[in-house]
């Protein structure tokens, strides 16, 4: 199997253990979550306002839909039906990975389907961390994006079968990716959380904005681990759990810190 193929292949995996995964849905931390109830709030129901201010945007609420996939016939109907559902809804919307589709062009309807059916909404592209400046423009041209995600999964890398093991230069990839993007760049994880000291390193590299992404959404080591042949490879499965949630990320994120979006 060619590399194009094999890369198309892993989406596909992941989207088929993603939804496995949801047939036993992980604890979240945002299920403890309680609001404080004010009886005497003053305010007129006509009168609210969803509307948030998230850096330099106004989004129509505090909500968006984050990056999940894209590049193969699957995803691209995913992306279909989410961007219609992104449209109807006013909400901002991510894909998943372009890297795909700057390898091969024949990938790339898996992404600009998002534009077609969402010419007018907030569309953020998205890249791994490690690749170039030149990819960062080439990634928010192809989807003609408001901003681009760049997100660091170095956990769920190191349980792919055939992912990366060197993250030496993501330092300065994030460096020079945020001074290269013709738009605004938000930093994310990939579901194990941005510690403070992470929130700090990616300001002094310029980083504005950032999704803490935490423990208790789609869970990529456990997907990884499943797509391997544990007989040829170790087993990561004691790292299940592994990371900080949302809620922690949030309460331990330093004040001068990038702007935060809580996934």
């Amino acid at each position: 199997m060619s590399h194009d193929l094999h890369r198309a292949a892993r989406k596909d995996d992941h989207v088929r253990l993603a939804e496995e995964q949801q047939l036993t849905r992980p604890p979240s931390e945002f299920d403890d979550l309680e609001f404080v109830h004010h009886a005497l709030g003053g305010v007129s129901v006509d009168e609210v306002d969803l509307s948030v201010q998230v850096h330099r945007w106004r989004w129509a609420s505090p909500f968006y839909v984050n990056g999940m996939t894209g590049g193969t016939d699957l995803t691209a109907r995913i992306n279909r039906e989410l961007a219609v559902a992104a449209r109807e809804t006013g909400m901002p919307m991510a894909c998943g990975s372009v890297s795909i589709a700057l390898d091969d062009p024949d990938a790339a309807r898996g992404f600009t389907v998002i534009r077609e059916e969402n010419p007018d909404g907030f569309v953020l592209a998205n890249l791994g961390a490690g690749r170039s400046g030149e990819d960062a423009v080439r990634a928010v041209e192809l989807l003609g994006a408001d901003a681009l995600q760049l997100h660091l999964n170095a956990v769920q890398e190191t349980a792919m079968p055939e992912g990366s093991r060197d993250f030496s230069r993501w330092r300065r990839s994030v460096a020079e990716v945020v001074a290269a993007s013709p738009v605004p760049v938000v930093v994310k994880e990939v579901g194990f959380g941005l510690s403070r000291s992470t929130l700090e390193v990616l300001a002094d590299l310029g980083v504005e904005v950032a999704d803490v992404s935490g423990r208790g959404g789609t869970d990529f080591l456990s997907i990884e681990n499943a797509r391997r042949d544990l007989s040829a490879g170790p087993d990561y499965s004691a790292l299940s759990g592994f990371g900080q949630s949302a809620l922690a990320c949030l309460l331990d994120a330093p004040d001068d810190g990038p702007v935060l979006l809580a996934s």
